[in-house]
């Protein structure tokens, strides 16, 4: 919805490839509607923290810093480990970017949880 609205919209990951934890068979479609939605990925790249009010990015393969400047929304998939110093710092640093946490980034859970709070974030969008 939002990149049909004119947003620019980019998914980051660390995986080596996007959406690599699909099931095989599921990754085709899904690469697809990426693509067909207009919605850029950006593959083996690691969030690491902030410079000033951009995102910073470190490349996997080459270790190089990539900052993403002009952020309006960010929805980071991170590993299954409760940590919310990245979401704090982000609120900290600017205050008007929506940011909330859900999934194992709060805390390990069930997976309903995650599902749960993962469509409240997306509605917002």
């Amino acid at each position: 919805m939002a990149a049909g609205a004119g947003a620019r919209l980019q998914l980051i990951t660390d995986l080596w490839a996007p959406l690599a934890d699909l099931d095989p068979t599921q990754r085709p479609h899904w690469v697809g509607e990426l693509s067909r939605s207009g919605i850029e990925c950006g593959a083996a790249r690691t969030l690491t923290g902030l410079a000033g009010a951009a995102l910073v990015c470190r490349d996997g393969a080459t270790g190089h810093l990539h900052q993403h400047e002009g952020v309006g929304w960010l929805v980071y998939a991170g590993p299954g480990l409760a940590n919310d110093r990245l979401i704090d710092e982000l609120s900290a640093a600017v205050p008007d970017l929506p940011a909330l946490a859900v999934g194992d980034w709060v805390a390990p859970r069930r997976l309903i949880d995650a599902v749960r709070e993962g469509v409240g974030v997306g509605s917002t969008l």
